[in-house]
């Protein structure tokens, strides 16, 4: 006889082997076992609880030139994307566009030109099934990547 599991049930029992899998035999020593008690090899946080690590986020490519991205998928997700990209810091520019459909490369060309000034040619809008590897290759900096799931 064939059973059928639910997404809903799978995910439950694995949700709790799961959690009994991080909680341990002991539960009430701490959360990994492993990390407990006063054993010699017992692994330590890296940061003291409470503490934060916020990494420099410069605004420009190292060598002091504008950071130049390329820009995968333009549709909605991807002009979203490159504005955020141009809004966060100074000294940052959009060169390449990418998408399976032209009429998406261009009319994020058209925004691009029309809100922040910035003219994206026509050799650097690419467009069809290999327009991702035609804009890694295009000298960009960084990738921004919105292509769908």
């Amino acid at each position: 006889m064939k059973e059928n599991v639910t997404r809903r049930a799978f995910l439950k029992s694995s949700a709790a082997v799961g959690a009994i899998g991080v909680i341990g035999a002991s539960g009430t020593t701490g959360l990994l076992t492993s990390c407990s008690g006063n054993k010699k090899n017992a692994l330590k946080p890296l940061k003291e609880p409470g503490t934060y690590y916020i990494p420099e986020l410069p605004d420009m490519a190292k060598d002091g030139k504008e950071l130049k991205a390329g820009v995968i998928g333009c549709g909605g997700r991807g002009s979203g994307a490159a504005f955020d990209f141009l809004n966060a810091a100074n000294g940052v520019t959009i060169v390449a566009l990418g998408d399976v459909f032209e009429d998406k490369v261009n009319s994020l060309a058209d925004k691009l030109k029309a809100e922040k000034n910035i003219d994206v040619p026509a050799d650097k809008r690419f467009v069809g099934l290999d327009a991702y590897k035609q804009v890694i290759d295009s000298g960009v900096d960084v990738v921004i990547n919105a292509t769908p799931p």
